[in-house]
């Protein structure tokens, strides 16, 4: 199975001459819910779906354990979770302040080799056939900002 991917027309509004780009876009599936996940790696692995929930359950509160105290988390073949935070810059330091908490990943080479030869799908609505910059006829949308459509 290939990963589909879209071709997007965008309009810079915010630009004077409302310039036109194009970019690829990838179609997500939908997001696999924890009873399903569950459900696979019982059936891959043999071990009981309880005892399959309550391993994942500990290890996402160990994980949230550490990263609260500072640490990463490496999930060898995986990748790392690390803890960051998000500040505006400021002209002095007692100015300066973080506005919120998040939690970043990392994949690991292994992961991101294995990303990196997924099959792509892509549908191209915008392709022309006469090489005239034809944009297949959509005009730009309006409006602030830069656009998909």
């Amino acid at each position: 199975m290939a990963l589909d991917v879209e071709i997007k027309k965008m309009t810079l509004n915010f630009t004077k001459d409302k310039v036109v780009k194009y970019v690829a876009s990838a179609n997500r599936g939908n997001v696999v819910q924890w009873d399903k996940l569950v459900n696979i790696i019982h059936l891959e692995s043999g071990i009981a779906k309880q005892q399959v929930r309550s391993v994942i359950a500990t290890l996402v509160d160990s994980m949230a354990v550490y990263l609260s105290e500072g640490h990463g988390v490496r999930l060898d073949d995986f990748g790392t979770f690390l803890p960051a935070v998000v500040s505006d810059s400021a002209d002095t330091a007692d100015k300066a302040g973080v506005k919120r908490v998040k939690v970043t990943f990392m994949p690991s080479k292994a992961l991101r080799d294995m990303v990196s030869g997924i099959s792509i799908s892509t549908e191209n609505q915008y392709v022309s056939s006469g090489g005239s910059g034809d944009s297949g006829g959509v005009t730009p949308p309006s409006g602030g900002g830069g656009e998909l459509e």
